[in-house]
C-alpha cells in the first residue's frame, strides 16, 4: 500500500480515506475493469452485425483495451482469486457476464450456418486463453493491436469452423 499511495502521489493515510486495504484496492481494479468492458461489449451486441463481425470488433476492442492497460488487464488475469467473499463474488459475476456475452457470439456463429467443430463454451474458454495471455508478452515496440486483433481472429475462427475433409 505504501508502493500505491507514492506513485498515486498520496500520503498512506489519504489512500487509506478512499480504500481500507489491498484487497479493497484489487477489487475496484477488477470491479471496474470488467465493468467497462461488459458495457462495451453489451453496446456492441445491441448494434447490427453478422455474429463474425461482433467477434472480430470485441477482440480488437478486448485487445485495444489491455495494451492501453496492460497492468490492470494483467493483475485481472492472474489476481482474481487473491480476492474472498463479496469482492469475489462482484468481480466474478461481472467476468462471467463478459463471458456469457462472447460465448453468445459465438454460439451464433454455429447458428448462423457455420457449423462448429467444438462447443461454444470451450471455444469462448480457449479465446479468452488467448486474449488473457497477451498481457504477457506483449511488446509495444514490436506488436501493433490491429494486427494482433485480426490474427487472432484469424487463428479463432479457422481452428473452430468445419471444413470438409476430401
Amino acid at each position: 500500500m505504501r508502493q500505491v499511495a507514492q506513485a498515486a502521489d498520496f500520503s498512506l493515510a489519504g489512500l487509506y480515506h478512499y480504500v481500507s486495504c489491498k484487497e479493497e484496492l484489487l477489487f475496484f481494479i477488477q470491479y471496474h475493469t470488467f465493468g467497462l468492458l461488459t458495457e462495451w461489449l453489451e453496446e456492441l451486441l445491441q448494434r447490427d452485425g453478422s455474429p463474425e463481425s461482433q467477434l472480430r470488433e470485441m477482440v480488437l476492442h478486448h485487445v485495444k483495451y489491455q495494451v492501453d492497460h496492460l497492468s490492470e488487464l494483467k493483475l485481472c488475469a492472474t489476481e482474481l482469486d487473491s480476492l474472498g467473499g463479496d469482492f469475489y463474488q462482484q468481480v466474478l459475476d461481472r467476468r462471467q457476464r463478459y463471458f456469457e456475452l462472447t460465448r453468445q457470439i459465438i454460439k451464433r456463429l454455429g447458428d448462423s450456418g457455420q457449423a462448429l467443430r467444438i462447443d461454444p463454451n470451450l471455444a469462448a474458454l480457449y479465446l479468452f486463453g488467448m486474449l488473457n495471455w497477451i498481457v504477457m508478452w506483449f511488446d509495444p515496440q514490436r506488436n501493433d493491436p490491429k494486427e494482433l486483433a485480426d490474427s487472432l481472429v484469424e487463428l479463432f475462427l479457422n481452428g473452430i469452423k468445419k471444413t470438409s475433409l476430401p
